[in-house]
C-alpha cells in the first residue's frame, strides 16, 4: 500500500518513523517552505531515501495531478495550516485521516495544546479521524488520553502528544492494507473550537492572576511570545514561576529584581500574588533577569503593561 504523508508540525517526523516502522514507508513526504517540520523531515527522509516535496498549496491542481498519478492507498497528514480540499482528501483509495493533538470533538482548532495549557487542563489527548469537509469533525478511528505533564509547554507536551499519536500508526496501516479500516464513529457532541493563536492572545495582563500568567507562559512556548510593555519597548517572558508575596502594589509592578529573575505584582481576588520571570527575550537575545533590567533601566517600583501606552 503507498502512502504519502503531509507533515508541518515539528514533531511530524515522529509519524515518518511510524509508518517506516510499520512497513508503509511513504513513496512522498510532503511539508511546507520554512515549516517547522522542514529541517527534521529533510534529514529523515534523506536518510530513508524518501521524496520530500515542499509546497504552500496542497490544493494546486497540478499539485494534486500528482498525488493521483502516484496512486496511494492512505495519506495521512500530521498538522497542516490550511483547509485541504475536496479533490486532496479523495486522493487516498483506503483512506486520508488526520492526526489532532487533543480529545475530539473537544479543542477543534488549530493550536490546541496553547488553549488546554492556558485553561489549566489536566488531562489532552490524541484522535486519529477521517478528513471531511468539516475541519477536525471526520468520524474518529483511534484517541489516546494523555496527562499533561506538571510545568508542561505547547513544545513539551506536543511532542509527548505525537509520541503517543505516532503509536498509535502501526494499528491503522496494518487495517488499512487488510480492508478492515473501519468508516470511524461520529461525535455525539459538537465539542468545543477555539481561534488560532494570535498575538493579542498572548499579551501579559498583571490584572490576571499570577498562575494563569504562569500557564500563558507555558502556553506560548513554541507557539506564540508571551510578552508585555516598559517604556514602549517589548519583553517576552520565555520561563516563570507563580510566586506568594505580601506586597499590595498595583499589578504590574516590579517588586524586585535579582541576577536571576523580576518578581512583578499581579493581581488575585483575596490572595496576592506575584509572576518571577527568570528567562527573557529582548532584541532576540535570551536574558536572565538581572540582566535585562540593567539593559532596560528596569527598577523596584516601576511598572510594566500589557498596553504600550500605560507602562512607565
Amino acid at each position: 500500500m503507498r502512502t504519502v504523508l503531509f507533515g508541518w508540525c515539528a514533531t511530524a517526523g515522529l509519524y515518518l518513523e511510524a509508518l517506516d516502522r510499520a512497513g508503509a514507508r511513504p513513496v512522498l513526504v510532503v511539508t511546507g517552505p520554512d515549516a517547522p517540520a522542514e529541517d527534521a523531515l529533510a534529514r529523515a527522509c534523506a536518510d530513508r531515501g524518501v521524496v520530500l516535496e515542499r509546497t504552500g498549496d496542497v490544493n494546486d491542481a497540478a499539485f494534486v495531478g500528482e498525488l493521483e498519478r502516484i496512486g496511494i492507498g492512505l495519506l495521512l497528514v500530521a498538522g497542516w495550516p490550511r483547509v485541504l480540499g475536496e479533490r486532496v482528501r479523495r486522493v487516498a483509495s483506503v483512506a486520508s485521516v488526520n492526526v489532532h493533538p487533543s480529545l475530539l470533538p473537544h479543542y477543534r482548532g488549530k493550536d490546541p495544546l496553547f488553549w488546554a495549557i492556558l485553561r489549566g487542563e489536566r488531562e489532552v489527548g490524541v484522535t486519529v479521524h477521517r478528513l471531511t469537509e468539516a475541519v477536525d469533525q471526520g468520524p474518529i478511528l483511534y484517541q489516546k488520553r494523555i496527562a499533561v505533564p506538571d510545568g508542561a509547554t505547547s513544545e513539551t507536551l506536543a511532542a509527548l502528544v505525537d509520541r503517543e499519536g505516532a503509536a498509535l500508526i502501526p494499528a491503522l496501516v496494518a487495517r488499512a492494507a487488510e480492508g478492515t479500516l473501519p468508516f470511524g464513529t461520529a461525535a455525539s457532541d459538537p465539542g468545543s473550537y477555539f481561534p488560532p493563536v494570535r498575538s493579542e492572545h498572548a499579551l501579559m495582563d498583571w490584572t490576571a492572576g499570577a498562575d494563569a500568567l504562569e500557564r500563558l507562559v507555558r502556553a506560548c512556548a513554541g507557539v506564540a511570545r508571551a510578552h508585555c510593555y516598559f517604556r514602549g519597548m517589548k519583553l517576552i517572558a520565555l520561563e516563570a514561576r507563580a510566586v506568594g508575596v505580601t506586597s499590595s502594589a498595583l499589578p504590574g509592578t516590579v517588586l524586585s529584581v535579582d541576577d536571576d529573575a523580576i518578581v512583578i505584582a499581579c493581581a488575585r481576588p483575596g490572595r496576592p500574588s506575584a509572576l518571577s520571570v527568570s528567562r527573557w527575550l529582548f532584541l532576540e537575545r535570551v536574558h536572565r533577569g538581572g540582566e535585562l533590567a540593567g539593559r532596560i533601566g528596569l527598577e523596584s517600583g516601576f511598572r510594566v503593561s500589557h498596553n504600550p501606552a500605560l507602562a512607565d
